[in-house]
């Protein structure tokens, strides 16, 4: 059972379902101009900048939130994507553009399903994309499952660096992906969803600023204290947001711990590219693409 605070706190609950569902024109573009300001929150050492884009209709919400941390200590400009799920793009790449980030940083599910990958036509120009834009780096979540060697092959001719539980380093930066466990499991025949970690204690021990791309962020308690920075999706966002916590999450269930946002100073978590719940829409939760920025100081 969910519970409002306050008589004050239903009635906007109720106010912001009816617009979703059953408003107007009119009552669009009033939403537009209540919800659609940028935000900018101090949040214990970070600075978290929230900027909202897109429209509402009476079915569906679509916009997406460009949400920004400036977490001191991280190397250059990071951007994060994670969920893309072979969706039609004409709001990422102008954001990544706009942004121009030092690292592209995707963490998983950038296809749907068990399709094979020449049907999914949004896939590889996406990455051919990305990887023009910034050095590029993706780690494999639950739905590359079902690609094939073949098809792995295909991803990296793109020029994005595929990170298959493993590392690399560049201008000292440790950069690894800590594959999904549905991707292991079904590479020996079994299902246990535990994912491999021995590696993780190698990869931590170089020399180096790390970031770790981990699509489920329920891994969190495989990861080493030592790896500096954990980069998720997976969870959506907790696909309907009320007062700021996620309802459900794949792999945590029901009023889940890690949706969205940053977590212990090092692991922030992608709300996602698009929606993959048939039937169920976000409510209260934008897709989201988010920015690391080291390089700036809080006042």
């Amino acid at each position: 059972m969910l519970f409002c605070n306050s008589i004050t706190d239903k009635r906007k609950l109720v106010k912001h379902v009816w617009l979703l569902f059953h408003s107007d024109e009119k009552n669009k573009n009033a939403w537009q101009t209540e919800k659609w300001k940028e935000k900018t929150t101090q949040h214990k050492k970070h600075l978290i900048i929230i900027h909202e884009t897109g429209k509402v209709n009476s079915k569906e919400v679509m916009r997406m939130r460009e949400t920004s941390y400036v977490i001191p200590g991280v190397p250059g400009k990071l951007a994060l994507l994670a969920d893309f799920h072979n969706r039609p793009d004409s709001t990422i790449l102008p954001s990544l553009h706009a942004h121009a980030p030092s690292l592209i940083c995707i963490a998983g599910d950038v296809v749907y399903g068990r399709d094979p990958l020449k049907t999914q036509e949004h896939v590889l120009a996406f990455l051919w994309d990305c990887a023009s834009i910034a050095p590029t780096f993706l780690s494999l979540g639950n739905h590359e499952q079902s690609l094939t060697t073949r098809e792995i092959r295909e991803i990296k001719r793109t020029g994005v660096v595929v990170l298959d539980n493993t590392w690399r380093e560049m201008d000292g930066i440790v950069i690894g992906g800590l594959t999904s466990a549905y991707v292991t499991d079904r590479r020996r025949g079994k299902e246990d969803r535990v994912p491999e970690t021995k590696w993780l204690k190698k990869f931590a021990a170089v020399p180096g600023f790390h970031i770790l791309l981990s699509h489920h962020p329920e891994y969190y308690s495989f990861i080493p204290d030592a790896v500096d920075l954990i980069l998720c999706g997976h969870a959506h966002g907790g696909q309907i947001r009320l007062f700021n916590h996620g309802l459900f999450a794949p792999g945590q269930g029901w009023f889940p711990k890690y949706t969205k946002g940053i977590y212990d100073d090092r692991m922030i978590v992608s709300a996602g590219l698009t929606n993959t719940a048939h039937g169920v829409p976000r409510l209260f939760n934008p897709t989201e693409v988010v920015f690391i920025d080291g390089k700036q100081k809080l006042s």
